[in-house]
């Protein structure tokens, strides 16, 4: 398990493949958890998602629920896995 901080584009770097994570929790450090499928994403101890793990270099697997309401009217779809 390592530690990251994330940006406003609420995706955090994974093996050079991009997840998302809950926009509330901008700019704040979460543990990362790697196995052979999952990426587990933690915040002060507490699990705040899991997404299936992907080895596309420089994809991105979005939620559209951790971006701010109007972020995700907006989304355009190319990056939501």
């Amino acid at each position: 398990m390592w530690s990251t901080t994330f940006n406003i584009d609420y995706h955090i770097d994974v093996e050079r493949h991009f997840y998302s994570v809950p926009h509330r929790l901008i700019h704040q450090t979460v543990d990362v958890r790697l196995s052979a499928t999952t990426v587990e994403v933690f915040h002060r101890g507490t699990r705040l998602w899991v997404h299936r793990r992907s080895h596309q270099v420089g994809g991105f697997t979005t939620v559209a629920e951790h971006m701010r309401t109007r972020t995700a009217r907006i989304w355009n779809g190319v990056r939501r896995a």
